[in-house]
């Protein structure tokens, strides 16, 4: 019989990855910092949202890039990058550390068993936020974002009543061109504009409100905040980048909205008995 994790436990897997990921870090120079949820656990609570169990992560596109190959030339026993390039219906246009011990398939159609996961987001260059080309350069990166999962869908898992000419005519359009090359087409689009020569910079391939645009100057530096009793990095401009994300974030939701985000709601396992009763030990 599997194990189950709890949301204690699951704290404590994503505090290792975590851990694991900024000693990486700190080995090879790259630079990163905790982002959005994460971000916010550490500046008011100190470590993870109450009920939250995510770990998100912001680096710059070329750091990005060099992690991949620096973890997964010689992965540690039970730590792994997934992306859409090495991993078999991946439909993310972004990376996952996660955990090779333990089992996690989200409620959604298509899902990958990742494990427990920190998501790792690439962020890149924009032109002016209030400009034409911002415009259009968002719009359809967003467009193409909403797509790619569904390009790996089935047209019943794609469209649940209702089906019409139309949505069939899109789920073709999708099939046929791919949902492999859709993510290596944002992926393209998201290198577009070099953070070195813009003064404003976005995570592009994850879904983020249009309004998500950051300045540059609060995020090239970063300074070390305490996350669980472990020193992680976050931009010296912390304070406005969560104002931009949350407005004021160090109020607390309504009791009813203290509850995990629904898009991680999954079932999570350790997958042997072994494993999961030496974690317990410990």
């Amino acid at each position: 019989m599997k194990k189950s994790i709890n949301l204690k436990e699951h704290q404590e897997i994503d505090l290792q990855l975590l851990i694991y990921l900024d000693q990486i870090c700190q080995k090879h120079h790259l630079k990163y910092f905790v982002s959005d949820g994460t971000l916010l656990g550490t500046i008011r609570h100190q470590g993870f949202i109450p009920w939250d169990d995510d770990v998100d992560v912001w680096m710059p596109r070329e750091d990005y890039n060099r992690l991949e190959a620096i973890i997964n030339q010689e992965p540690p026993d039970c730590f792994r990058l997934l992306n859409y390039k090495n991993t078999k219906g991946y439909f993310w246009p972004y990376a996952k550390l996660v955990h090779t011990d333990t089992s996690l398939t989200e409620y959604r159609p298509r899902s990958v068993d990742t494990g427990i996961f920190v998501d790792i987001f690439p962020y890149d260059g924009i032109p002016s936020a209030s400009s034409r080309a911002f415009d259009i350069h968002w719009k359809l990166l967003d467009f193409l974002f909403r797509n790619s999962a569904l390009a790996f869908f089935s047209y019943r898992e794609t469209i649940d009543q209702n089906g019409s000419f139309g949505k069939w005519c899109k789920y073709l359009l999708r099939k046929l061109y791919g949902g492999k090359r859709i993510l290596h087409t944002i992926e393209l689009l998201c290198k577009k504009y070099k953070v070195e020569s813009s003064s404003q910079v976005m995570c592009l391939c994850a879904g983020y409100k249009k309004t998500a645009v950051v300045p540059k100057e609060l995020i090239e530096q970063v300074m070390v905040k305490p996350f669980a009793g472990y020193p992680v990095k976050v931009p010296a401009g912390y304070d406005q980048y969560l104002r931009i994300m949350y407005g004021d974030y160090m109020a607390l939701p309504p009791m009813e909205q203290r509850v995990p985000n629904a898009c991680h709601l999954a079932d999570v396992y350790w997958k042997n008995d072994k494993i999961s009763n030496t974690a317990n030990q410990e």
